[in-house]
């Protein structure tokens, strides 16, 4: 065979090839948004217990702050030893790290001494760590696991529904919630890259309600056991349990900072039922805890169910944001918006509304893919008039702890928004499609309360100081939005673009 013939032969090979690519893609494409397509329409289930997953109240809740990966960590394992009935942990991520570790040994102990403790993790399979393995190691310990959604992969839409939900609830009378799941970049521990994140912990009767939102996701068709859960280890499955779960590394240092000896719990009858336990309320190094009182707390969550249709954090959302006055500053990781989204953000503009949103660069993010879809709309995002700011990767100083990490990168994973400087909005839906049409989120929302406000936009504040403005006025900037980014940060999000763009109602 000439050179030339096989030259016309690979070219040929190479352009069939090109065109077989090029055909499975739009394949893909065309299933998959048929697929949401019929799901957005798709009759909603009649839930009878509706009032579980939407709850308003104005009794006094105790509510406070967490904005530290450290104090976050500290707070859940106090919480988690207060426990004297019940515990629910709720999680898109449950990795098997330090951090689990040590909060899955806090769980266990309470467990053999009574306590309900119940685990319900998403399958999604890009992030899912906690294997059948460990949820029955997990479960001869006293600990129930559930998995929600285990969809095989072939199916492509109803793959889609996640819960990306987060909660740890104890007793049904306190809850943390925001943006944290459990895993070492959650709590400045990671040892490359680390999260700047938010929760909150509420104290009051509102727990109740989600505590019911919670057993509804437990029960429903989408949570399953995991397979051959009542199966006993067998003596190697269980010496691969024991090599992950077993003290290792750093952990007894790490558990003597995080976790000093608990106190004994002490029965106070004359204890108010909204007032924070001192077991509970741990005290935070180097500061008093700041509590505040919420009269007017509001909990959203979504169905456990497919179809934009079951999605009600994101019309709560917008109808908050149609209730603006003066200025919304908010705080999304990821910043994807579709035409919805665009005109919602266009309306509160319109209205004479400040609107200040906070998102990461490509510097900053564990998701580069999202950068690309935002770089690829500026000039259409422009038009809004929103005024968008990009933040720089670094840790921040007073926040990011380093003393149990050498990482220089820092992302934004807060999901939070304060209105007019007095409501505060928290939780774990980010901006864009996926939170809005597929996952279930859930969100809280604290009213006329403007000094927990001042305390969030302190905090907002802090990062955008050490972000750059990518938008404001009609006008924009590309360089913010890559600002030390890597070569291969930079490439990945360029030969992204096509593939952001055709599936961006995934992203």
């Amino acid at each position: 065979m000439s050179l030339t013939s096989l030259e016309k032969r690979i070219a040929k090979i190479a352009r069939r090839g090109a065109w077989t690519c090029l055909i499975l893609i739009v394949g893909l494409y065309a299933v998959v948004a048929a697929g949401l397509a019929v799901l957005k329409f798709w009759p909603a289930p009649e839930f009878h217990i509706e009032d579980a997953l939407t709850a308003n109240s104005q009794s006094p809740h105790r509510i406070r702050l967490l904005s530290k990966g450290e104090d976050s960590l500290r707070a859940r394992l106090a919480m988690i030893r207060s426990a004297k009935k019940s515990l629910e942990l709720e999680f898109f991520i449950y990795n098997v790290d330090e951090a689990s570790r040590m909060l899955t040994s806090a769980l266990i102990e309470r467990a053999q001494a009574g306590v309900k403790v119940r685990v319900l993790v998403d399958f999604s399979a890009p992030v899912f760590q906690l294997q059948p393995i460990y949820a029955r190691y997990l479960l001869q310990h006293g600990i129930e696991v559930r998995y929600y959604n285990t969809s095989a992969n072939y199916r492509v839409v109803s793959l889609q529904h996640r819960s990306h939900r987060k909660l740890l609830i104890a007793d049904g009378h306190a809850v943390i919630t925001g943006g944290r799941n459990i895993g070492d970049e959650y709590f400045d521990l990671h040892p490359r890259f680390n999260f700047l994140d938010t929760d909150v912990q509420v104290v009051g009767p509102i727990v109740e309600k989600i505590q019911e939102s919670f057993d509804l996701y437990w029960a429903s068709d989408f949570s399953s056991e995991p397979p051959q859960i009542a199966v006993p280890l067998s003596s190697q499955e269980a010496e691969m349990v024991k090599k992950l779960y077993a003290e290792q590394g750093r952990d007894a240092e790490l558990r003597a900072y995080f976790e000093p000896l608990p106190t004994a719990a002490k029965e106070s009858p004359q204890e108010s039922p909204h007032e924070l336990p001192q077991e509970i309320l741990v005290k935070l190094p180097n500061e008093s805890p700041k509590t505040h009182t919420c009269e007017d707390l509001s909990f959203i969550t979504d169905y456990p169910a497919q179809g934009e249709n079951q999605r009600q954090v994101f019309k709560r959302l917008v109808e908050e944001l149609a209730q603006a006055k003066e200025e919304v500053i908010g705080e999304s990781p990821y910043f994807v918006i579709r035409e919805g989204g665009h005109d919602a953000l266009k309306q509160v503009v319109s209205r004479g509304v400040k609107l200040k949103v906070l998102t990461n660069s490509l510097g900053s993010t564990d998701a580069f893919y999202t950068v690309s879809a935002l770089a690829s709309r500026l000039d259409w995002i422009a038009d809004s008039g929103i005024e968008l700011w990009a933040y720089d990767g670094r840790s921040l100083s007073g926040v990011s702890s380093q003393r149990w990490t050498s990482s220089h990168r820092w992302g934004l994973h807060s999901k939070r928004a304060v209105i007019d400087r007095k409501h505060v909005l928290i939780g774990t839906y980010n901006v864009d499609p996926r939170s809005a049409n597929l996952n279930s989120e859930l969100m809280l929302i604290c009213r006329n309360q403007p000094e927990f406000a001042a305390e969030v936009l302190a905090d907002l504040e802090l990062r955008l100081q050490q972000s750059q403005r990518v938008m404001g006025e009609g006008s924009w900037r590309l360089a913010p939005l890559i600002q030390d980014a890597s070569a291969i940060q930079v490439l990945m999000s360029i030969l992204s673009l096509p593939l952001v763009r055709m599936f961006d109602f995934l992203l």
